[in-house]
């Protein structure tokens, strides 16, 4: 599948109450690396740190329609909200069926236990998901999602969470709506510091679990990067390899097994 064009994109306002910062990713020989902001992008510090540290996940190629690789690629909720052929179901075991079409707008308060309910059966997908991404997001750009978190009572603590959005994951717990995340970790606690210095732990998620990494860890590959830079001091950008965003030697998907975290040159 071939991925079309990147841009920088913001979803709208009440789809992305978590979401301060919204960047594209292009294609390249299967690998997505983040594209530098065109100049209309917000010039904020936020935005700057989560480009310097954008994930690039590889995924298989896929040569042809429901055929082997990965169908699927990081993209934008927003064709999610008020879509026919999305429905929100609530917690009941019989008539469940809450909304056809929902809207960011009722999406944005607590409901525990809801659901959004895609078109297609998740344990037998064939290629319905697949031919559904295809016809929705066929003409959208790639997406990641950053988001700078502080914590209440650690006011020299700073975390960037990396938020990656599949419609589907056709794995052994094949269902819909995959999130994955990377979070990378510092002991400062304004945007502005960890501009001036580097992570200090970075975090992979993984299905009901995690990898934790110090940021000097050997497990973690430092590699030149594609993508030069124009400002020191040389970037270190995570990989996600697996869908599951594994810091550990790990065979999955027929993807390669460990992700790393790429040196850009300055």
């Amino acid at each position: 599948m071939t991925a079309p064009s990147a841009s920088v994109r913001r979803p709208a306002r009440p789809a992305s109450r978590i979401v301060r910062v919204a960047a594209a990713l292009a294609v390249v020989a299967g690998v997505l690396s983040l594209v530098p902001t065109p100049a209309h992008a917000a010039d904020t510090d936020e935005q700057t740190l989560a480009e310097r540290y954008a994930p690039m996940v590889r995924l298989v190629p896929q040569a042809e329609a429901c055929g082997p690789g990965e169908p699927y690629r990081p993209v934008s909720v927003d064709p999610l909200f008020d879509n026919p052929g999305v429905a929100l179901r609530g917690p009941w075991a019989q008539d469940n069926l809450v909304e056809v079409g929902p809207s960011a707008d009722d999406l944005s308060t607590s409901l525990d236990g809801y659901a959004l309910d895609l078109p297609g059966t998740p344990l037998d997908p064939g290629c319905g998901y697949e031919e559904w991404f295809d016809r929705v997001w066929g003409d959208q750009p790639t997406t990641v999602y950053a988001h700078v978190a502080t914590e209440e009572g650690r006011p020299d603590q700073l975390a960037l969470e990396y938020w990656l959005y599949y419609p589907f994951n056709d794995f052994n717990n094949k269902h819909e709506s995959d999130w994955e995340t990377v979070q990378l970790e510092w002991d400062v606690g304004t945007v502005a510091e960890a501009l001036e210095t580097e992570p200090v732990t970075v975090l992979y998620s993984q299905h009901e679990a995690g990898e934790e990494a110090a940021w000097d860890d050997p497990k973690l590959k430092l590699d030149d990067g594609p993508t030069p830079r124009s400002s020191p001091p040389p970037d270190r950008t995570p990989t996600t390899t697996t869908r599951g965003c594994s810091c550990c030697a790990r065979a999955a998907r027929g993807w390669a097994a460990t992700p790393r975290w790429t040196r850009r040159p300055a």
